[in-house]
């Protein structure tokens, strides 16, 4: 808990009490974090990874990359003989030529998205299921513009 007290010149007091949860070990967590415009950063994480309304997953023989986080989500697929990997920085939504289908972030009510991500840290286990995983992303919703990042295991930190 932060406690936060603020004062001016004529002496008004502002006081802000925050109750913050910490993990111990962020890469075991599903983090998300994004800005839309100018707002305060969101935070929505998972440490429960028994949590099924929450989840991060590679499909479809590595092309589809899907992840949910409560109502947020991220979902993109891969064309032309491409798979997930660390170095993958291409572009999506309805003008993208990089190979990708699907809305990527799913932010949009209108669905006319736009945007870029980045990968920065990706891998799957032995079974082919995700291990690891670090994107970050930009998006344009009409006017609205949301930065954002996704950690999975990832021991990158978030923009």
């Amino acid at each position: 808990m932060v406690e936060l007290d603020a004062s001016n010149y004529a002496g008004d007091v502002d006081r802000r009490t925050v109750n913050i949860t910490v993990a111990a070990d962020l890469t075991q967590a599903l983090v998300l974090t994004y800005r839309k415009m100018n707002e305060p950063v969101a935070v929505a994480a998972n440490f429960d990874p028994s949590n099924t309304a929450s989840y991060a997953h590679a499909l479809q023989s590595n092309t589809v990359l899907d992840v949910l986080l409560g109502p947020q989500r991220f979902l993109a697929g891969l064309t032309g003989g491409q798979t997930w990997q660390a170095g993958l920085n291409l572009p999506y939504g309805s003008n993208a030529t990089g190979g990708v289908t699907g809305p990527g972030w799913v932010g949009c009510a209108s669905g006319g998205n736009t945007g870029t991500f980045k990968v920065l840290d990706y891998a799957l286990d032995a079974s082919g299921n995700l291990d690891r995983l670090a994107l970050d992303f930009d998006d344009s919703c009409g006017v609205t513009y949301t930065q954002g990042s996704i950690r999975y295991h990832s021991a990158v930190p978030v923009r």
